[in-house]
């Protein structure tokens, strides 16, 4: 299972798992399983029977971001504290224009074969 396998990072991730020859994974829409709700984490697990679970489900947006907010709005401002990490990551590669690989080398060969 991969939570947020279709945002922005998760999208990257996909594709990284998939070249690795991962042919099943599971990604849970937003508008199937709000993984807030505890019900629908069961729901997801329930349908996907994973293996792996990559937990990638979560916005960087800035704290004081206008909601709803553009695209632009994304890099104004430092990221919100709990996603801060993630967002510095993000604001500093695009800024800087690095193309390199942001996830530093997280994928344990044995989960795909």
């Amino acid at each position: 299972m991969l939570t947020g396998g279709a945002g922005f990072l998760g999208s990257f991730v996909t594709a990284k798992l998939k070249a690795r020859g991962c042919k099943e994974i599971f990604i849970p829409k937003e508008q199937d399983y709000d993984l807030t709700k505890p019900a629908a984490i069961e729901a997801a697990f329930k349908a996907s029977k994973p293996d792996v679970v990559i937990h990638l489900a979560a916005s960087a947006y800035p704290k004081f971001a206008p909601i709803p907010f553009k695209e632009e709005d994304l890099r104004n401002g430092y990221p919100e504290e709990t996603n801060a990490p993630y967002g510095l990551v993000e604001l500093i590669a695009r800024l800087t224009g690095f193309k390199g690989n942001l996830t530093c080398r997280p994928f344990v060969p044995q989960y795909c074969p």
